[in-house]
């Protein structure tokens, strides 16, 4: 009777009383829903249940950008000194290439290249592994004394990369990351 002057539109019940005000069997009538205070406690373990899931996840999330933040803060300390030792090898690399090509008369411009690149080739040979195992520690608790030990090794002086004029310590660290 009661849908009969609604028109048959839906009825939503909500009954928090405790004992309940509202018979059970209403649900049994078309359009109406009626819930009870099991019902919104369910409904309040479900949500929590979600929030909990979505609390794990954001905890996962922030703990893997923590990690990447450490990592780019680690690389900062050391791309000053993975740029200035292969500065250093470059150094060495001209140094020697032009006291080579000084004593070697008549070379062809293709003799010349193969100069070069043999020069560029055992400098990136040779400082490969020490870059790449510099990198590699800089995520570890040792990754400061590596750096310190390179610098101290090689007469290194990663001061200089900070300079605003260098940008190749920017480039070092684009390639560290």
């Amino acid at each position: 009777m009661l849908m009969e002057k609604r028109k048959h539109r839906p009825l939503l019940l909500i009954d928090i009383a405790v004992p309940r005000d509202i018979d059970p069997e209403v649900r049994a009538v078309h359009q109406v829903s009626l819930y009870d205070i099991d019902d919104l406690r369910q409904v309040a373990e479900s949500n929590h249940k979600i929030k909990e899931i979505a609390a794990g996840e954001a905890e996962k999330m922030i703990g893997e950008e923590m990690a990447r933040y450490k990592e780019w803060h680690n690389a900062l300390f050391v791309a000053p000194t993975l740029t200035a030792l292969q500065q250093r090898g470059e150094e060495i690399k001209k140094i020697n290439l032009a006291k080579a090509l000084a004593k070697l008369d008549g070379l062809t411009p293709k003799q010349g290249k193969v100069i070069h690149r043999l020069a560029d080739s055992i400098v990136k040979q040779l400082l490969h592994f020490p870059l790449s195992k510099l990198h590699e520690a800089a995520n570890t608790p040792q990754g400061y004394l590596y750096t310190e030990t390179l610098q101290k090794l090689f007469d290194l002086d990663p001061e200089e990369e900070l300079s605003p004029d260098n940008q190749t310590n920017i480039r070092a660290a684009e390639k560290v990351q």
